[in-house]
């Protein structure tokens, strides 16, 4: 079966589900939404949400799933310094993701988004907000979703498509969930890209000098000037004589690989989990999660080259010297590279309460097997011994002289099992109001163990013991509602430390106070200070070691843009991160209503040691990292080392401001008769501007801060913007809406001497709109509209790619727009479909 056939029945046959599943649905009613009665302020402290929602605000948004919700609120959701929000399921910390990924929106009674201090109170990282969800009461019900996107350029299509059903009666839920990826290959050839004229290799062949240097001083004289490199003549009969090299002198063949090297790899993906709930006495209550997932992947990288030595007399050689023949092989098969990963997980939880506190006890077992096999060139012996007896060095090569492939296989697994218990309840009462204390144990055992065929002296096993606790303390100073010290408003403080021993590492401590003030009913005020160190990964310590070549990189040194074999993988002796950050913000409401707020952060944070992979090569990493960048011997760079490095000293501050609108405009409208969904319009829109006052990185002691805004850099996309503004709206009417997304980011500098290492990177702005329809508003009396919801979106509307200038105006070959953003405008159909 080939692949269109099968992606056209997976597709087929989900929108059968999606059309004819109403005779599936007898018993998959919705119960009436009675929410679960949870006091999830006083669980989460006193601070106010940020934004709420209820089941209807989010219908009219389109939002179906978690992702949707990432993308309608956009930068709304994530903390001053771009941390993604954590969750909580009824004001309490779910057991793991799968119980919140997989929670569907029709269950859903109301969200709100809390700000940062609330994380700590559920054991969280203090530095993400929180996404909060209430669930009705009673819900069952299954739902279906289909989806294909593709680019208009062509090519790097997808296709996914889920299953789900639940079952929720208060605190006992079952949740089954079948997820299906299948996305296409891209390959370069179906691009805009020119091929690299200083790569020496080619189909037909390109000789150079031994010794990097002049090729023969007769062929120079004949040229008028050193010839350093020269085309292989086309004719096969003039390639024993001199002249016929002098119309290709230092004007080599070019080939365009881009036949054989993808810009997207051919990958495939499919989860299967499950969630189970069941209370086991009036207090306590068992959960169960458990999923798979297989992903494999499968990418051309290039032909293979071969630079091979033709002795000066041989008979196919008109070179008074020894010479190189550097040739593309097209007579074997394009290089690949396959990675499979399986991952599985197991969660076990209790949650429950005693004498006023509330408890959970969680127990996770995690364990990741990921293989990668890479094809690193081809044994030429054969072909070189052939050629030093004297053998005919410019004819084809025969399949049979190329030897094997020599391949790469990298092995990794990594094991994970990990307890943590947490206590949150009043600890005392204050006049101001209770004190709530929320107090966190953990304990993990893991292990990795990774290989690589190409790396043996970078095999390494480790494991990794670790255990802390944490303490976190809500402490209400001063309550006008109360009479307590009623002149200054809602005066609170969060305090919370703790401490994490870490084998190897010793121990590791936490540290997070915030002064949470609202002097007035819609303004309120936060100022917070939080130190923390944190050991780096597993993952990022064992990696296996992988080399994957013909890879686009920036030698801003050189000024040269050209390929290497970048090598990936773990780096055993990365230190812990150390941070501290002081966040100022201010929420203010102020109009007579919820529907409009404004916020203002001011974030200054100092990071020592961030684990950090740089991607380009400039004078301060060169001296800061020699051996990281390995050149041959005419200079050129030929290998870069990308497995993470820890960076000394970072300096950033920012100012973050956002405008929200979000409520129904318009009259309100007479209630709609029983059993019909009420009319109403509702509006979204939000402007998120983000201005970064200050980003300076030191690599290493004692060497001079790079200003990341002003020239300097450390990946290739260049400095860091100094602005970043996102802008969203969404309007629904009566069944249809639209969201509309744009995001800009100004341009940045990558400064140098060289004109061809002195880079420009245009701002860039993309808009994206998504237009969506529920089809049960639209046609009520139709059976197949029941609860469908179709929706199709453009992304990046105008093609809109990355723009990088050098001094004398031209583009580098390794940043030509459609290698940093590959795809452009994307366009997709969506079909979701509940039961």
């Amino acid at each position: 079966m080939n692949r269109r056939t099968h992606n056209g029945r997976l597709i087929g046959c989900t929108m059968l589900l999606l059309t004819g599943g109403e005779a599936m649905a007898h018993d998959a009613k919705p119960a009436p939404a009675d929410p679960i009665v949870v006091n999830g302020r006083r669980q989460i402290g006193e601070t106010q949400p940020l934004r709420h929602f209820d089941a209807e605000e989010l219908r009219a948004m389109g939002i179906t799933s978690i992702k949707d919700m990432m993308q309608r609120l956009g930068a709304q959701l994530k903390g001053a310094d771009g941390a993604n929000p954590v969750f909580a399921i009824n004001g309490r910390r779910p057991l793991d993701d799968e119980e919140v990924q997989s929670l569907p929106f029709d269950a859903i009674q109301s969200f709100d988004l809390l700000p940062q201090e609330a994380a700590s109170a559920m054991g969280y990282p203090p530095n993400q907000p929180v996404m909060n969800f209430t669930t009705k009461a009673k819900f069952q019900g299954f739902e279906a979703m289909a989806n294909g996107q593709t680019s208009t350029d062509g090519g790097g299509g997808t296709g996914d498509g889920r299953f789900a059903m639940t079952r929720l009666r208060g605190k006992k839920r079952l949740t089954l969930t079948a997820t299906l990826l299948q996305q296409s290959e891209l390959r370069q050839d179906r691009r805009s890209i020119r091929p690299d004229p200083s790569l020496p290799y080619d189909r037909i062949g390109n000789v150079t000098g031994a010794d990097g240097g002049e090729i023969d001083p007769q062929l120079s004289a004949l040229a008028g000037s050193p010839v350093t490199i020269a085309a292989v003549p086309l004719d096969p009969d003039a390639r024993q004589t001199l002249a016929a090299y002098l119309p290709g002198a230092n004007q080599p063949h070019v080939t365009d690989p881009g036949a054989y090297r993808n810009l997207q790899p051919r990958q495939s993906t499919m989860k299967i989990a499950g969630f189970f709930s069941q209370p086991i006495s009036d207090r306590t209550t068992a959960a169960l999660s458990l999923s798979i997932e297989r992903q494999r992947s499968w990418a051309l990288q290039g032909l293979g080259t071969a630079s091979l030595l033709v002795p000066a007399g041989n008979s196919s050689s008109p070179f008074a010297s020894d010479i190189l023949l550097n040739r593309y092989l097209d007579e074997v098969p394009a290089l690949t590279q396959n990675g499979s990963i399986w991952t599985l997980h197991a969660g076990l939880g209790l949650i429950g309460g005693f004498s006023g506190w509330n408890w959970s006890l969680r127990l996770n077992h995690d364990r990741k097997r990921s293989q990668t096999d890479s094809d690193l060139g081809f044994d030429m012996a054969n072909v070189q011994d052939a050629i030093l007896l004297g053998g005919d060095a410019f004819s084809p090569f025969s399949a049979g002289q190329i030897g094997a492939a020599i391949r790469d296989r990298a092995r990794s697994t990594i094991t994970t099992n990990d307890a943590q218990l947490i206590l949150n309840g009043q600890f005392l009462t204050l006049p101001a109001g209770p004190v709530a204390v929320t107090t966190t144990f953990n304990a993990q055992r893991s292990s990795s163990d990774s290989l690589s065929r190409a790396f043996p002296d970078a095999n390494v096993v480790l494991g990794r013991s670790q255990g802390g606790s944490s303490l976190a303390a809500t402490i209400p100073i001063a309550s006008a509602a109360d009479n307590v010290l009623p002149f200054l408003g809602r005066l609170s403080v969060d305090l919370s430390g703790g401490v994490n021993a870490v084998s190897r590492y010793g121990p590791l401590y936490t540290a997070h106070a915030s002064l949470v003030w609202t002097p007035v009913k819609r303004v309120q005020l936060l100022a917070t200070l939080k130190r923390a160190e944190t050991a780096p990964t597993l993952d990022q310590l064992g990696a296996p070691r992988i080399a994957t070549p013909n890879m686009p990189f920036v030698d801003l040194v050189s000024g040269e843009s050209l390929f290497v074999t970048s090598v990936y993988g773990g780096n055993p002796d990365l230190s812990p991160e150390r941070r501290r950050t002081l966040t100022l913000t201010a929420n203010i409401q102020p109009l007579r209503t919820d529907a409009f707020r404004a916020s203002l952060i001011y974030e200054d944070a100092t990071i020592h040691d961030q684990s950090a992979t740089i991607s380009v090569l400039t004078p301060a990493i060169a001296a800061a990292f020699p051996d990281r960048f390995l050149r041959d011997a005419a200079g050129q760079l030929t290998t870069v080392d990308l497995r993470p490095v820890n960076l000394y000293r970072e300096r950033q501050r920012t100012v973050k401001a956002t405008l929200s609108f979000s409520g129904e405009v318009g009259s309100k409208p007479e209630k709609p008769p029983e059993g019909q969904p009420p009319s109403m319009t509702y509006l979204y829109a939000s402007l998120t501007p983000a201005l970064r006052l200050e980003d300076r990185l030191s690599l290493s002691p004692g060497t001079t801060p790079l200003d990341l805004l002003d020239g300097d850099n450390i990946v290739a996309s260049g400095g860091r913007p100094r602005w970043d503004v996102q802008g969203d709206m969404g309007l629904y009417r009566n069944g249809i809406g639209m969201f509309v997304q744009s995001v800009w980011h100004s341009g940045s500098r990558a400064r140098s001497m060289i004109d061809t290492a002195d880079l420009r990177f245009a701002s860039l702005g993309t808009t994206s709109v998504t237009v969506y329809a529920d089809m049960e508003r639209l046609l009520p009396k139709a059976g197949w509209a029941k609860k469908l919801m179709i929706d199709a979106s453009i992304r990046n509307i105008a093609n809109a790619r990355p723009a990088v200038r050098d001094r004398l105006g031209d583009t580098p070959i390794s940043q030509q727009p459609a290698y940093l953003d590959p795809l452009g405008r994307v366009v997709s159909l969506r079909l979701f479909k509940r039961f």
